[in-house]
């Protein structure tokens, strides 16, 4: 790839030259909150997971993905306090 080309390319698609996915910023956040989510639970049954994202639904009284979240950073924080 020419040197003009590269500069077109950051210029038409910002710091990479490859394009990334053209997604909404907010659908991109939320498939890796789902990923992040997948990864922390795997070891935890689909039935467990639902459960523990209803939990977080209904104490916070919030959406799926924000529920993800919450216990996201509920599993961080037990972990880190125990070390």
């Amino acid at each position: 790839m020419s040197a003009r080309m590269f500069r077109f390319l950051r210029r038409l698609f910002g710091s990479s030259p490859i394009p990334r996915l053209v997604l909404p910023r907010r659908t991109r956040r939320r498939a890796k909150i789902e990923l992040r989510f997948a990864s922390v639970y795997a070891m935890v049954p689909m039935s467990r997971r639902e459960a523990i994202i209803r939990h977080y639904q209904t104490r916070h009284g919030c959406s799926r993905y924000h529920a993800m979240a919450h216990a996201i950073d509920d599993r961080a924080s037990d972990e880190a306090r125990w070390d």
